[in-house]
């Protein structure tokens, strides 16, 4: 694990109030990455306004994961919006990419689908940033 300075950020981490948010998920050292070949020529290139439809959970935290540990000195940041029905799909939007430290209130990978499916009942449209190390963090809604 490197070692950085991390800032003071606000952050919403209502979903860890929830009964089963430490009995249902597990910390991780780093995030998943996966083996498909599309994502991993993808990421490299992976610029503001890029944008993604109709993806499933499981394609958003393949992506936000591989771009994490692709580059691991950045943190990336993704507006979100979730559309509910049988299924949920994601839409993704890169805002940008900067070297911000994470906030102290930075949360462990292994919470992030967890926290992506509450959000999908409570604010369907936020903003998530995700560094190396297993983090990511959901910024405080006009924040």
């Amino acid at each position: 694990m490197r070692s950085f300075q991390m800032d003071d950020l606000d952050t919403d981490t209502s979903y860890l109030e929830q009964d089963d948010a430490f009995v249902v998920n597990s910390l991780v050292e780093e995030w998943p990455t996966t083996a498909n070949p599309f994502v991993q020529r993808m990421v490299p290139k992976l610029g503001s306004g890029a944008s993604f439809s109709g993806m499933s959970l499981q394609e958003v935290l393949d992506l936000i994961g591989t771009a994490a540990v692709s580059r691991p000195r950045e943190t990336i940041t993704y507006d979100l919006d979730l559309q509910v029905g049988a299924d949920l799909l994601i839409n993704l939007t890169v805002v940008g990419t900067s070297n911000t430290n994470p906030p102290i209130s930075a949360d462990n990978a292994g919470f992030c689908a967890y926290a992506i499916s509450w959000f999908s009942r409570q604010r369907p449209q936020f903003r998530l940033s995700v560094r190396a190390d297993g983090l990511f963090w959901v910024h405080l809604p006009g924040a």
